[in-house]
């Protein structure tokens, strides 16, 4: 975990201590250090600028600093401890995970630099619900967790993906004799299932554009490239200015998501978006930030929720949402786009994919043409993994 450390005091001479002020989060604390063993303990001041964390440290050393002079040395504090009473901090079991277990696993930067952020995003949540200890971990945080990561509009696989972090940590800890167990443990990670396509329409899509055009200007031009396209979060975020044929409307392209290269086209209006990111000075990535780096899928997601709730927007909307109203906008238009075209554009590998876009209590042509190969009506009752199926039905089920 990235940690922000500044060191604004002269270091405390102390017998067989040393002690040192730092500032993490906007708040200051005081560090304890004994050279010979390189053991190192942290204590929240409870403060928010330099001239109260010096005060403090005054007040620190002349009533606390005693009693921890009077304690036993920590190695053999250490050593006396029993194995119930280890409860390190959040922060240093989400270390020990980034800074040592995954490194010895092999993990590629990248990994790491995506472990330390989400980790360092659960240790401020922890943090905001006053959980400092990784004794304190229970369901009832992990569930909370879990509705705010709904709430922040991920999609159920990366939230799984990040339980299924949370869980290799603690168990991490566990294996290094951090932790005598894993504090959730006994909890069973909730069925997360993809929530229902809701689709928008024109005049709904409309509303959004004109809403982060209002309130975030830049990611207005990649939200609009969504909308227009049907173009996935991370396929719009890596978009290059040679992968557009200005002149046919031809985009070349290997999506982000599966690897596979996809060729489609695109209408006048995305054609004019990249025109004027390349007027703009745009080289490489089409959509860019500020500061002229390239816009990443984060900073995306962020300016977009930020710009509906400013909005106040009627209803919960996420980029998902943007692709899946594409997609079934263009397969129930009068007239219907075809659904081999409408398979290149979403840029699907099986047309079963696609036909999820498609309302078969319509009765259209697609329905007829496809649905009786693809199983549209056919009953989906104990076809789900054999995990979420009730018990009696996974019994009868067994030879």
């Amino acid at each position: 975990m990235t940690r922000q450390r500044k060191s604004a005091a002269p270091a405390q001479a102390i017998p067989n201590l040393t002690t040192y002020l730092n500032r993490a989060n906007d708040t200051w604390y005081v560090n304890v250090y004994w050279p010979e063993t390189k053991r190192r303990e942290r204590y929240s001041l409870r403060v928010h600028t330099e001239e109260d964390a010096q005060a403090a440290l005054r007040d620190f050393e002349a009533h606390i600093l005693p009693e921890l002079l009077k304690r036993p040395a920590p190695e053999a504090q250490q050593s006396a401890q029993s194995p119930s009473s280890r409860d390190p901090s959040v922060r240093a079991v989400c270390d020990h995970y980034t800074e040592t277990y995954l490194p010895n696993k092999g993990a590629a930067a990248k990994t790491l630099a995506k472990a330390e952020q989400e980790l360092y995003e659960f240790h401020r949540f922890c943090s905001m619900h006053h959980v400092g200890r990784a004794s304190q971990l229970s369901p009832a945080i992990v569930d909370a967790w879990v509705a705010q990561l709904r709430k922040d509009g991920l999609a159920p696989k990366t939230i799984h993906n990040r339980l299924g972090m949370l869980r290799a940590m603690l168990n991490a800890a566990v294996d290094r004799d951090m932790l005598t167990h894993s504090p959730i443990r006994k909890w069973l990670m909730p069925a997360l299932t993809d929530p229902e396509i809701q689709p928008l329409t024109p005049e709904g899509l409309a509303a959004v554009s004109q809403a982060v055009h209002e309130h975030a200007p830049r990611v207005a031009a990649a939200v609009d490239w969504m909308i227009l396209t049907g173009n996935r979060p991370s396929d719009t975020a890596a978009l290059q200015v040679r992968q557009v044929d200005l002149d046919s409307g031809l985009v070349t392209r290997p999506q982000v998501k599966t690897r596979r290269l996809a060729q489609y086209e695109i209408c006048p209006e995305a054609i004019a978006l990249v025109r004027a990111a390349i007027a703009a000075g745009a080289k490489a990535n089409v959509f860019r930030d500020y500061d002229g780096e390239p816009l990443s899928v984060h900073e995306l997601y962020k300016q977009f929720q930020r710009a509906l709730r400013a909005a106040d927007f009627p209803r919960p909307v996420t980029l998902k949402d943007l692709r899946h109203s594409f997609g079934t906008n263009l397969a129930n238009a009068d007239p219907p786009c075809p659904l081999p075209v409408l398979q290149r554009l979403m840029g699907h590998k099986d047309i079963q994919t696609t036909m999820r876009y498609v309302k078969s209590s319509d009765g259209g042509p697609f329905v007829q043409a496809y649905g009786v190969r693809l199983g549209i009506g056919k009953s989906t009752e104990n076809t789900c993994h054999p995990r979420h199926q009730p018990k009696n039905a996974r019994k009868s089920g067994r030879k």
